[in-house]
């Protein structure tokens, strides 16, 4: 059975108390605080493993999670306690749509912070809400742009959009996917059926991308899904032209058996 015995710490900043929680004095530097706020400090004072110690075995502590958990996981998280962030994560009680004493849900701050393995273990909660806790196409743009890739997948397949783009190089998830040569995201994508006429702030598109990486099955795939293959860049090469460069002969031919391409250009 859960109990909450008063938890007696010292609590000092700079040799003056710290006024940011409620507590009763007990002496000149000792204080009676209640646990979440004990734990908060540990996190605040890099005390990791206190601070487990206090919380507890995963789901035993479920009023002190469901209550202070919050506050809990913003100190963690700001002051880089991540075995104590993924404790609360991992826990049923765990109210991971409620937002932080700076507005902010669990998943926003720990996008903020580029904290990965927070980010993920948050995608594994089937109740995280979308609507509240994740704008689909800003963090897929972000995911891909950063490199992130396990997140670009798992984003993808819970159906992030796919079409939208960079306000300054107007480039899409598939770009970035396709200018880090990865290949396995990009198919990935591909199955969400995107603008593949999109183009970028050099009219470049994926295609073309995909080309200068020699992510061949990328390029077939492409073909295959349906382009304009005469759209150009801003120095004028086409498709065909940027197969040809960067030695695709397999995708070459593929272009030309589409019968669409403008040998004039």
């Amino acid at each position: 059975m859960e109990t909450f015995a008063p938890l007696e710490t010292k609590i000092m900043l700079s040799g003056k108390p710290d006024l940011l929680f409620p507590k009763t004095v007990q002496n000149e530097n000792t204080y009676i605080i209640p646990r979440q706020v004990a734990i908060s400090l540990a996190c605040r004072d890099g005390r990791e493993e206190d601070a487990l110690s206090m919380l507890g075995p995963i789901e035993s502590t479920p009023s002190l999670v469901s209550l202070g958990g919050s506050v809990i996981f913003y100190f963690a998280i700001l002051h880089k306690q991540t075995e104590v962030a993924l404790r609360l994560v991992a826990d049923k009680f765990f109210d991971v749509n409620h937002p932080d004493p700076e507005g902010s849900t669990p998943f926003s701050r720990a996008w903020t912070l580029g904290e990965q393995n927070i980010i993920l273990q948050l995608l594994e909660r089937p109740d995280l809400r979308v609507e509240e806790s994740i704008c689909w196409q800003t963090h897929l743009l972000d995911a891909a742009r950063r490199g992130m890739r396990t997140i670009v997948q798992i984003l993808v397949a819970k159906g992030g959009k796919v079409d939208c783009e960079t306000l300054d190089s107007k480039n899409t998830p598939l770009d970035w996917v396709c200018m880090r040569g990865d290949e396995k995201t990009a198919l990935l994508i591909l199955e969400q059926n995107p603008d593949l006429n999109h183009q970028d702030q050099l009219k470049m598109t994926a295609f073309m991308h995909a080309c200068r990486l020699g992510l061949e099955k990328v390029a077939l795939k492409m073909i295959e899904n349906g382009f304009d293959v005469n759209l150009a860049d801003y120095v004028g090469q086409t498709a065909l032209v940027s197969a040809c460069i960067h030695k695709l002969s397999k995708v070459a031919l593929a272009l030309l058996k589409t019968e669409q391409v403008d040998l004039a250009k």
